[in-house]
């Protein structure tokens, strides 16, 4: 197989790229990283730090950032938030940092597995963060399942390219589980082990790039989910830090005894200091295959007399407060010495700083010792390049990629993990022949050179580079001042429409505003309906109030009221004929015709119609023209012009040949530029899985796409991170809207996407059972309220729940228990009101 080939060399210019690297889970700090302290602070924090050093030192590079989640938590430092923190001493803040932004929902520091709910309010952050600071990259750069998550909404709404690292994957991590013997429910209770694959599954839809530090990492890993695009691989093996990870000095067998640390531990620990050793360097994980090397060297008699076990197993203070996991791993291991009384032969300190893991390394060099490493499954290893470095060969685990740096650095054996006499074998070849052994260290000091960070960072440039260089669209560029304004965002049908009476009541609420506030509420739309569509059905159902922004086709449109070019009436007519749609260029005038019974002539205050003289209605009815024009936004349209994966013809083509029996295209005037529409035959009972079948089968076709599914018939299938949530962030973006001052309706399961994040939700009473399905994994956020009422008169609910008006003392008064009129406090005259 032919992957992208390495660059050679950073391509002149005097570009400067903005790079944001994305870490979410774990302790992220610039020295002394705490290795091992849980599951979650592992080689991957190493990565992306060794990383972001290297790219801040190219000249083409103008700032790297490496984003985390802000962590206030007694229980750990309170250096996690700290809001920047500088990557390195000799460059600037400006230049390189560690920015942790906090998450709206909570700063406790929780496991990765426990996070998944509070990744859109993460979203939300980091787009605030991004726009205010004026820190909006070229490049996101995600690490792991949920950065990647992340990140894809991310660079939806700020229009920047996504690359991503997946480190270690679901599908690969489940396969070992259920090897193991552990049921589903158990996996999926403790691990989310399908959001996480979805979440990979959706990054290999949308990054423009996937990083992978070997090609096993494609061909075995990778290659096990549906999406089966294969342009999108890099291979860029990770680096070593070579001032820090070198041999002891030759010949010198005591060097490395000389260091605090080995004096320190060694002699509590170990009965003869002077046997050779075997080292395991990880955290307490099941996975690593902890207990399976103590049952090995504690069996073995030969192995106890000729070398010592040194377990470095991250850090622990008291087991008490360590997660149930890694509890289970340290006792098993306590129970495991103690069955083979290995006292005076095992090694097992209780904390280590990250200086001391260098001279643990040499230590067991200078024994002329071997490192170990059998985990069930290693997408890497990093610690295979740190012993190599350090003069230290190594037995891997021939599962994943370690087994190809074995192979490539020449420094050791690969072994099946699942062979206890495979293992010792390989253990005693290594200790018991000194010619083997000096060959195993020279092998791995010579091929070093092939694993570089220095190399990475170029390697890794250059690709964005490329990418940067076949876009169209720049990064999105956005106002830092935030608007009090309260949106009220309404879909159309089953929301806004569907019930007249309430409509009207909600109309006459928003007509009642004070004019001194008028500006200070908006009302826009959000709809899977075309524009056209979209003007047409509010006209036909007289919403007089017009929409400042209507964001259509299943947010893959977003359009924009132009004020100046409107000339409408102030009130609902009796009849509305002869609409017409005339476009010139983004702009689409409507012309249509109303039946008046007063001659008044209006003009728009934002997205309000006031009254500017009044004349004597005649006794009949005429028919007056009215115009109004709204604006295309083509800049987003543009973005999503550069996604080079929609075919709209091979997507058309795939559903209409294999799901022809279930679904049928929908006319033509619903059919956009990007979005396809489907609706579900007569015959055809909806069921909850269809949307993931569907996208399965195109993912399997190299089709990158999103599918929503709406009152349960309804079937838009649109590019891939693309959503109704999305266009919301971005519009509320661009106008400098807090999202928490946006009341949304979720109604139908194309809204889902929504409700997660730190926009305030109603869901109406009439909302389909896909809103529910959405809501199976977990709770229901706070910021979603479920309104007894339907239509409108739900919409209504959700404004008195959070309260929307009361910023400018508006109550919503009820009348028999029903939501009835806007009551503003005596304070404000009653002349300040606009007359509806």
């Amino acid at each position: 197989m032919c992957y992208q080939s390495h660059p050679s060399s950073i391509i002149e210019g005097c570009f400067e790229m903005k790079i944001a690297l994305l870490t979410i889970h774990g302790l992220v700090r610039a020295e002394n990283v705490e290795l091992g302290r849980d599951p979650d602070t592992g080689g991957q924090i190493v990565y992306v730090l060794e990383l972001a050093k290297a790219l801040a030192q190219l000249p083409s590079v103008e700032w790297v950032q490496v984003w985390t989640k802000s962590i206030k938590d007694y229980r750990i430092s309170p250096e996690y938030c700290q809001k920047e923190e500088p990557l390195l001493k000799n460059i600037p803040l400006e230049k390189a940092c560690i920015v942790r932004i906090p998450c709206m929902g909570s700063e406790d520091y929780i496991p990765k597995e426990l996070m998944w709910d509070q990744l859109d309010l993460m979203v939300d952050a980091i787009v605030r963060y991004a726009t205010q600071e004026n820190k909006v990259p070229d490049v996101v750069h995600s690490h792991y399942a949920d950065a990647g998550y992340v990140a894809i909404k991310v660079c939806s709404v700020l229009q920047c390219i996504h690359t991503h690292v997946g480190h270690s994957l679901g599908r690969t991590k489940l396969s070992v589980l259920q090897s193991s013997g552990m049921k589903m429910e158990d996996i999926e209770s403790q691990y989310q082990i399908t959001r996480r694959i979805e979440s990979e599954e959706c990054c290999l839809d949308y990054a423009s790039l996937i990083v992978t530090s070997t090609a096993d990492e494609i061909d075995s890993q990778w290659s096990l989910y549906d999406q089966k695009r294969r342009s999108i691989y890099v291979v860029i093996p990770p680096g070593i830090d070579l001032t820090r990870f070198h041999p002891p000095a030759e010949g010198d067998m005591s060097s490395a005894c000389e260091s605090p640390y080995i004096n320190l531990h060694a002699s509590r620990f170990l009965t003869n200091t002077d046997k050779k050793v075997i080292l395991m360097i990880c955290r307490p994980d099941k996975k690593k295959n902890i207990e399976n090397l103590i049952r090995i060297y504690g069996c073995s008699e030969y192995l106890k007399a000729k070398a010592n076990l040194v377990l470095i197993l991250g850090n622990r203070s008291d087991l008490d407060i360590m997660d149930i996991h890694s509890q289970e791993i340290l006792l098993n291991v306590f129970k495991l010495i103690d069955l083979y009384d290995l006292y005076g032969n095992v090694m097992y300190p209780k904390q280590h700083e990250q200086h001391d893991i260098p001279e643990i390394y040499r230590y067991a060099a200078s024994r002329k010792g071997v490192f170990v490493n059998i985990s069930w499954f290693e997408p890497f290893g990093l610690t295979l390049l740190e012993s190599a470095a350090s003069g230290l060969p190594a037995i891997a685990t021939c599962r994943g990629g370690a087994a190809e740096i074995i192979q490539i650095l020449g420094h050791g054996i690969a072994v099946d993990p699942s062979s206890n006499s495979e293992i010792e074998r390989a253990i005693q070849t290594i200790l018991d022949e000194p010619k083997t052994w000096e060959n195993f260290v020279q092998n791995g000091l010579k091929n070093l050179y092939r694993f570089s960070w220095d190399c990475h960072a170029n390697h890794l440039f250059n690709c964005l580079l490329s990418l940067y260089n076949q876009r169209t669209v720049q990064p999105l560029v956005c106002s830092k001042t935030c608007s009090d304004k309260k949106i009220l965002i309404c879909d159309l049908d089953n929301v806004l429409l569907g019930d007249y009476a309430s409509m009207s009541k909600l109309l006459s609420i928003l007509d009642n505003i004070p004019s001194n506030f008028i500006d200070k509420v908006e009302l826009w739309i959000c709809t899977g309906r075309s524009i056209e569509s979209s003007v047409q059905v509010l006209l036909l159902w007289g919403v007089y109030i017009l929409p400042k922004i209507i964001i259509s086709s299943v947010g893959t449109e977003i359009y924009y009221l132009k004020v100046e070019d409107c000339h409408i009436p102030s009130e609902k007519q009796s009849r509305v004929s002869n609409i017409s749609f005339v476009w010139n260029g983004p702009k689409l005038r409507v012309e249509w015709q109303g039946e008046d019974v007063t001659s008044q002539t209006c003009k728009l205050d934002g997205n309000r119609m006031e009254q500017s003289t009044f004349v004597t209605a005649p006794m009949e009815p005429y028919h007056t023209c009215y115009y109004l024009t709204y604006e295309k936004d083509m800049e987003y349209f543009q973005f999503l012009s550069c996604r080079k994966d929609w075919d709209r013809q091979k997507i058309v083509s795939v559903v209409n040949n294999e799901w022809n029996s279930f679904m049928r295209l929908q006319s033509s005037e619903n059919q956009r530029d990007f979005k396809i529409s489907y609706d579900l035959i007569s015959n055809v009972q909806y069921e909850q899985n269809l949307c993931h079948v569907l996208q399965q089968r195109l993912r399997r076709s190299e089709l990158c796409t999103s599918v929503w599914i709406s009152l349960e018939r309804h079937i838009d299938i649109v590019p891939a991170g693309v959503s109704k949530a999305v266009a919301i962030r971005r519009a509320a973006t661009l106008q400098g809207v807090l999202l928490e001052n946006i009341l949304a309706s979720v109604s139908v399961g194309a809204d889902a996407d929504l409700i997660r994040g730190n926009i305030r939700l109603v869901a109406p009473a009439n909302h389909d059972s896909c809103v529910e399905h959405c809501l199976k994994e977990s709770p229901p956020p706070p910021q979603l309220y479920f309104a007894k009422s339907s239509f409108a008169q739900g919409f209504l609910e959700g404004i008195c729940h959070f309260r929307i008006f009361e910023s400018f003392g508006g109550v919503i008064a009820t009348d028999e228990g029903n939501l009835s009129c806007l009551v503003f406090p005596p304070s404000i005259s009653s002349s300040t009101r606009i007359k509806p």
